[in-house]
This record gives structure tokens, C-alpha cells and sequence, in this order.
């Protein structure tokens, strides 16, 4: 099968061209036409149209190697970056990790802690108790000390809140210097 569907027209020229021709087997076939009418044989030239150098295997092969090395390249980019976020993220969880046991030890410690005196409050004191009567390996004997301060209301109405959360203080005060 030929480039061109048929012959072409006879004409003086001596050449020819053709673009565009696929790579493969090729046959080239030519006949001259004398002016007195006679006709040559068909002389035939069988051609291998090489492919350009981008489609040859080789280069192929080249592409092919370049697609997987920029798709390592990328994923090992992409890799490196997602443990990078995973790193980031980790030391956030672990900072507000540590800052929520901080936070929730303090709430406990609030729970259980009057915060004018700093002594342990009712809810404190029940908790300590229960916890050291449960502890029967603990040897020798225990002491509680539940204090009332007689007249506080009174001290509180004549004298004002300020004066009632002075006497608790030096009362917590005095307290803590003897135990």
C-alpha cells in the first residue's frame, strides 16, 4: 500500500518529497515517461523509515525511567512530608496531653481544697478518711480533726465577710504550725 492512492501525474521534476511518513517498511516506486512515449519498467526501492529518536525504544525505555524516578521522587517527597505532619502533630497531642493531666490535677486538688485557707474541704476530708481506714496494712492508730469555729456567722454579719475570711485564715494558719 502506498503513501499516495495512485500514480502520480508524469512531470518534469527530478524530485520528490514526502512528509509525514510513519516509521517501518517502505517501498518507493518510480517510472519514467519519455517524450516519444515509451515507458520504463517500475524500479522499486525498499526503505526502513527509522522512528525519531523519542520514539525509540531506547528513548522509550528513558521515559519510562523518568516517570518512575519523578513518581519514587514524589512519593518519598510526599512520604517525608505526611511524617513531618505526623511529628507536628504528635508533639501537639503530647503538650496538650500534658497539659490536661496538669489541668485535671489541679481541678482534683481544687475539688478537695478550701481555697481561702488551703486546707482539705468536707469532700477532702471524707476522701483522705476513706482512703486511710481502707489501708489495713497501715500500722498504729489515727487521729481526725474536724474543727468548728463557734460564732463565725456572728463575726461574719457584725464585722463583714473580709474580717470572717480573716479569722479562718490565722485559724488555718495556726493549725498548719502545729501539725
Amino acid at each position: 500500500v502506498g503513501y499516495d492512492q495512485g500514480w502520480s501525474k508524469p512531470s518534469r521534476e527530478s524530485e520528490v518529497e514526502y512528509t509525514g511518513v510513519g516509521s517501518g517498511a517502505r517501498r518507493f516506486e518510480v517510472q519514467a515517461h519519455f517524450e516519444d512515449g515509451r515507458v520504463s519498467p517500475v524500479a522499486a526501492l525498499d526503505l526502513e523509515v527509522l522512528a525519531p529518536w523519542w520514539r525509540t525504544p531506547m528513548a522509550l525505555g528513558i521515559w519510562l525511567a523518568l516517570a518512575l524516578a519523578l513518581g519514587w521522587t514524589a512519593l518519598r517527597m510526599r512520604t517525608a512530608s505526611l511524617l513531618r505532619r505526623q511529628r507536628s502533630l504528635q508533639e501537639v497531642v503530647d503538650r496538650r496531653t500534658v497539659e490536661l493531666v496538669d489541668a485535671n490535677t489541679e481541678l482534683r486538688r481544687l475539688s478537695v481544697t478550701d481555697q481561702l485557707t488551703g486546707l482539705s474541704n468536707r469532700h477532702g476530708f471524707a476522701s483522705r478518711i476513706d482512703a486511710l481506714v481502707g489501708d489495713r496494712r497501715r500500722a498504729g492508730r489515727l487521729l481526725f480533726l474536724m474543727m468548728d469555729l463557734d460564732r463565725l456567722k456572728r463575726t461574719n454579719d457584725e464585722l463583714g465577710h473580709e474580717a470572717g475570711d480573716a479569722v479562718l485564715v490565722e485559724f488555718a494558719r495556726r493549725i498548719l504550725a502545729h501539725v
